[in-house]
């Protein structure tokens, strides 16, 4: 009987210390390190130490995502787990549980936050302010983040806004994306108002953002209304013309100016004959100027007639 070799049995102590992706494995917190360029900025106090109470009594049961660090051989940089990492910190552990992903992507880490609540408006956008820089378009930043473009467009409000709207979102008074992005749009047309509207100290919600651009609205009207009607009086004035056409008689027929169309020579003219509707180029001197009308007005007396019976215009 060939004896069995077993000596490959020495080495599967050390099996659980080889990175393997997608398994489990204990890393010292020493070699995992948090990635600065992580969309995620600030960390809620008392919810950190909730999770390091729970952590100290438990360990972390939920293994953090890390992929091998670029630079430094042996170490890690963390996908996900940042809050986990700090409280093992806190808790005086050692090692913390991690899972291999080389697959890594910033979009990853802001969709992970987004599901878990975990990232304010103004991280959401930076991140957005960023990948719009570097020349994504909305639309595409949309898509891998599953959002509507309307909601991109309401995270860059927050980012250049003028100040006083800056303040709104950082005093506290509004963190929401929707309220910031109406108040802003507001602003740009009547920023002196919404300065002024803003010097009270009052509640700055959606509600109150769209009774402010009712009232606006409302205090525009008498202004657009008046504007309205003179434009409704100038159509109906007779002796005002929008769109002039010069009627002309050439001989016994009836036509009008071409004024867009340039002729062969600067002796000649083109015209279109009322009667046929057909346009032709005639001498500058056989034409006799019979009125200027307006061209929604009108209307040619000979369209559809025979030439040889052709009526003749009113003396």
């Amino acid at each position: 009987m060939t004896p069995i070799n077993l000596d490959a049995l020495d080495g599967l102590d050390a099996f659980d210390a080889v990175p393997q992706a997608g398994r489990p494995l204990m890393l010292s917190l020493d070699l995992v390190h948090e990635d600065p360029n992580q969309p995620r900025k600030t960390f809620d106090d008392a919810k950190q130490l909730e999770l390091v109470a729970s952590v100290a009594e438990g360990g972390v049961r939920v293994p953090v995502s890390v992929r091998p660090h670029p630079h430094v051989s042996g170490h890690y940089v963390l996908n996900f787990g940042a809050r986990r990492r700090r409280a093992a910190l806190s808790a005086g552990l050692a090692t913390i549980p991690a899972l291999i992903d080389e697959r890594f992507d910033d979009f990853d880490q802001v969709i992970e936050n987004v599901q878990r609540a975990e990232l304010t408006p103004m991280e959401m956008a930076l991140f957005v302010s960023d990948k719009l820089a570097s020349g994504l378009k909305a639309a595409e930043i949309a898509r891998r983040l599953g959002m509507g473009r309307a909601a991109i467009a309401k995270y860059s409000a927050l980012i250049g806004a003028p100040p006083e709207i800056e303040a709104v979102y950082t005093s506290g008074r509004s963190t929401s994306p929707d309220t910031i992005y109406e108040l802003r749009s507001v602003f740009n047309r009547h920023p002196g108002a919404v300065r002024a509207w803003l010097t009270d100290e009052r509640e700055v919600s959606r509600r109150s953002v769209e009774e402010l651009r009712r009232a606006l609205l409302e205090r525009e009207q008498p202004e657009e209304a008046t504007a309205t009607a003179k434009r409704k009086a100038n159509a109906a004035n007779p002796d005002i013309i929008k769109r002039p056409v010069v009627a002309v008689k050439i001989g016994e027929r009836l036509a009008v100016l071409l004024l867009t169309r340039r002729p062969s020579r600067d002796d000649r003219v083109l015209v279109k004959w009322d009667d046929t509707a057909d346009v032709e180029e005639v001498p500058a001197s056989d034409i006799c100027v019979v009125r200027i009308d307006d061209a929604r007005r009108y209307e040619p007396l000979n369209r559809g007639v025979p030439k040889a019976e052709a009526i003749p215009p009113p003396e």
